[in-house]
């Protein structure tokens, strides 16, 4: 079923034209005009709400990344014996693949949108957010593929999207 929306427009000189919007999954906050417009009518349009989590079932084919390296971070256990606290540092190897920002050791569609949440609305998806699922520090390292600097911006999302479509090719450097 083909949805589309039309509206009469007028141009700068006056003249009026038809703007018709086809098959749109729109982005944006409950409760806002533009999830009631897309409630409303007779045609219903796809609505993705940022401010709450979304499930989504991604189907990709992609070749796995071959360009990982292993890091190690230290945690501490602290231990109580007797009168004393004995304090012991266990090591765990921490692998870091390219492009995966959900930590989650594949590169796929959910990485970009843990991206673009952490850019959207970093008080909730940001390394210190307040959703279970919030990108961390591991995730914004590894989603740094342009410039590979830690620092992440909507140009890696576009990489990683043209990674799983195989117009790009991963860093090996990652």
């Amino acid at each position: 079923m083909e949805q589309m929306i039309s509206s009469q427009k007028e141009d700068e000189n006056g003249k009026k034209y038809n703007s018709i919007l086809k098959n749109c999954t729109f982005y944006g906050y409950k409760g806002s005009t533009l999830y009631s417009l897309t409630k409303t009518g007779t045609v219903k349009y796809n609505f993705v709400a940022l401010d709450e989590e979304v499930e989504t079932t991604t189907t990709t084919s992609t070749t796995a990344v071959s360009t990982t390296t292993t890091t190690t971070t230290s945690s501490t256990v602290v231990s109580s014996s007797g009168s004393g606290q004995t304090t012991t540092t266990v090591s765990a190897p921490v692998k870091t693949v390219w492009g995966d920002a959900n930590c989650d050791g594949e590169v796929d569609m959910s990485d970009v949108v843990l991206i673009m949440q952490s850019l959207a609305n970093p008080n909730k998806y940001g390394v210190t957010g307040t959703d279970k699922n919030h990108i961390t520090s591991a995730g914004l390292s590894n989603a740094s593929v342009v410039n590979n600097n830690g620092s992440v911006t909507n140009n890696d999302a576009v990489k990683i999207q043209l990674f799983l479509l195989g117009k790009a090719a991963p860093k090996s450097d990652k």
